[in-house]
């Protein structure tokens, strides 16, 4: 009796044991989504191992972003094999799978191209080119000072003036100016704050051109950089002895060598600045209640479920055995 008794609960314990089984941490992708070198919306994103479909979304100009993560799941933890990625069914790039991997991966049909818009760019600009067109347009960039006309001139393939082009100014993923090109293709912008800005143009018949312009605090014209030397010789220099650090993890700061000033520029936003923490206009804020229960851009391992559950499987062997030995002792009594 106490063999069988004994028996099933071995059973029992193989039996969790499968039940419960740790699943592994998913592979997370993101990444830009362009069709004949222009970002595209609305097209359909199919990740499939050896045939069969795992993961799907569609896109809008870019993929995998919070809050619409987009991840390869490996429920069983014996996931392996490379990823193939289609678009519209069509098959466009590979990548092998990676527990708990955190990818960068840009797919593309037709034309690439010229350059990916970085995290700090807008995810789409709402343009694009007419027709599947491949014609680029060429754009020059005068100036790069606050505070002072920044003119942009947008060429065609033949190198004349392109008028009527849509040119967008972005900055932290906001359109701050939009002009047309006039009859000598120039759009003039006059920035009040220093930072990255992408110039984003568009017209009909031509893929969208992308360029990025740091505008930098002035005097005179002339941009104030770090570490610039003074004008003569050995003058002294008037940052001497001055110290800018303003212990502000969300700023970097330096001092201007022409005026003995300092100058603050904010960093990225969404940027740790500590713990939980991120800057946010130049200043460190801690979460909302709302934005911690929120999912971030970072995978999420489903395998901390599996420890849960293993711990419930843990307490159930435990129960298990201590009614086996229960009974075994109950047995002996009576002998």
């Amino acid at each position: 009796m106490f063999g069988k008794i004994l028996a099933s609960a071995v059973f029992c314990l193989l039996f969790l044991g499968t039940a419960y089984a740790q699943p592994g941490i998913p592979h997370q992708f993101y990444g830009s989504v362009t069709v004949n070198g222009a970002l595209a919306k609305g097209i359909p994103i199919v990740a499939k191992i050896s045939g069969t479909e795992i993961s799907t979304t569609s896109s809008n100009g870019t993929y995998g972003y919070d809050p619409c993560i987009f991840y390869v799941p490996d429920p069983n933890n014996t996931l392996s094999g490379p990823i193939d990625f289609y678009l519209s069914g069509t098959k466009v790039a590979s990548h092998s799978f990676e527990t708990g991997g955190y990818t960068r991966l840009d797919l593309s049909i037709g034309t690439a191209p010229t350059s990916t818009p970085p995290s700090g760019a807008p995810l789409s600009t709402g343009g694009g080119p007419s027709g599947g067109s491949t014609n680029r347009l060429d754009v020059e960039i005068e100036g790069s000072c606050v505070g002072e006309e920044i003119v942009v001139t947008v060429l065609n393939t033949v190198g004349n003036p392109a008028r009527g082009a849509d040119v967008k100014a972005v900055k932290d993923r906001k359109t701050v100016e939009q002009q047309d090109s006039d009859d000598e293709g120039k759009v003039s912008f006059t920035f009040s704050e220093a930072g990255e800005y992408y110039i984003y143009v568009t017209k009909t018949n031509y893929s969208q051109t992308t360029k990025k312009v740091e505008v930098k605090e002035c005097i005179g014209g002339q941009e104030e950089t770090p570490g610039e030397e003074g004008e003569e010789a050995g003058t002294e220099s008037l940052c001497d002895n001055v110290d800018c650090d303003d212990s502000n993890p969300c700023t970097t700061e330096y001092c201007a060598t022409k005026t003995g000033h300092c100058v603050y520029e904010n960093q990225a936003d969404s940027l740790s600045c500590g713990g939980k923490n991120t800057c946010q206009a130049g200043v460190c804020v801690e979460p909302t209640a709302e934005e911690e229960e929120k999912p971030t851009g970072t995978p999420t391992s489903t395998g901390f479920v599996g420890l849960g559950q293993a711990s419930g499987a843990g307490l159930i062997i435990i129960a298990l055995i201590g009614l086996v030995l229960l009974v075994a002792g109950k047995k002996r009594k009576k002998k």
